[in-house]
């Protein structure tokens, strides 16, 4: 549209949910929120646009097979494997409607619990991934689930939302727009260039398309913040969650090691033994809930999901859900073997008294 009226340096802004175009001195600006189009020099005269149409998210599939059955097949092998819960999912989700009387987040009360999950290889951490996606069958999928990825490449805002649907070849994943607006409201923005070439949120979403294929998303991207900016941004999820149907759930791996990567074990240690010795203290910090603790144990290269599990771990602390179960760590040459390798871990957060949680999200602050 800005090109079409003969200016080239025209932005476009990120999120063209319901656009209002305003023409003013050939110069047309896109804003991201519905209303109306008001020529400046008509004075009153208004114009309205019907909403575009926001392209999907290509998959990237770097991780997984981009064919459709090959995929099923990577999700029910990893469910199945002899490091995974060995059996398939029984999900008593009954599928969403689609269209304008699917439910929505607020529709129901949230759930009592929280995922942090590992976004490796399916081949290598599929199986550990398995374990945290076999308990959420268990404990029925939320309509929306909110995603904390990592953004290992640096690109964008520190903190990115992303508006755009996203595809995977099991079908396009809608994002809950009235809960993104809740956190665009809360100061979060939204940025796609961060989110355009990440995979730690896109793995996430076939595991989830399998269980319920009509679940929404809302995902945000993390670079390197610090401690008080991480217990901020857990505030405004809180508050813009309040009282939705929304599960919470974050990403991260741990130590990389061996061929490829800077960390190495010393003569004589053996490479699994060099990461799972690594990791542990990075595991006891998150089993203890402590944002603190577990910045500290990680140090400079002992996580690649740090902010997200920083970020996550404030949200457990003010909801309550301080029960933290390692479902499955694994390091992945003990499932694929590989000179370089790197450690992955399921868990589940719950409160410790599961009565009486739901009113914990009204009470957080």
């Amino acid at each position: 549209w800005a090109r079409a009226k003969g200016n080239s340096n025209s932005s476009v802004a990120a999120c063209p949910i319901s656009k209002t175009f305003t023409a003013k001195s050939s110069i047309l600006a896109v804003h991201p929120r519905g209303g109306s189009c008001r020529p400046e020099w008509f004075g009153s005269l208004s114009m309205s646009f019907p909403a575009m149409p926001r392209p999907p998210r290509s998959c990237l599939c770097y991780y997984f097979s981009p064919q459709r059955l090959m995929l099923r097949r990577e999700i029910e092998d990893a469910f199945l494997h002899t490091s995974g819960p060995r059996a398939l999912p029984q999900s008593p989700l009954v599928p969403l409607p689609l269209g304008p009387h699917a439910p929505s987040a607020a529709s129901s009360a949230p759930p009592p619990f929280a995922l942090l999950v590992s976004h490796g290889a399916y081949g290598d951490s599929g199986p550990v991934l398995a374990h945290a996606y076999h308990a959420l069958a268990a404990r029925g999928v939320p309509p929306t689930v909110l995603l904390l990825g990592t953004n290992h490449r640096g690109l964008g805002a520190r903190i990115a939302l992303s508006c755009r649907p996203w595809q995977t070849p099991l079908g396009v994943v809608e994002v809950d727009m009235e809960l993104l607006g809740a956190l665009e409201a809360r100061g979060c923005v939204v940025d796609e260039s961060g989110h355009a070439a990440e995979h730690s949120i896109e793995n996430q979403l076939p595991f989830l398309q399998y269980l319920s294929p009509d679940v929404r998303i809302v995902p945000i991207g993390l670079g390197w913040l610090t401690l008080r900016e991480s217990g901020q941004l857990a505030t405004a999820i809180l508050e813009a969650c309040r009282g939705r149907n929304v599960l919470l759930l974050a990403t991260t791996d741990y130590l990389h090691a061996g061929a490829g990567y800077c960390d190495q074990p010393a003569p004589g240690e053996h490479l699994h033994a060099f990461v799972r010795r690594r990791d542990a203290p990075v595991l006891e910090a998150i089993k203890a809930c402590s944002p603190e603790g577990t910045v500290a144990a990680a140090g400079a290269r002992g996580m690649c999901g740090l902010w997200p599990t920083v970020v996550f771990l404030f949200l457990m602390l003010r909801l309550g859900f301080v029960k933290a179960q390692l479902l499955r760590y694994a390091v992945s040459g003990e499932i694929s073997p590989a000179a370089g390798v790197t450690g992955f871990a399921s868990w589940i957060f719950t409160p410790p008294d599961q009565k009486g949680s739901a009113s914990l999200w009204s009470r957080a602050d």
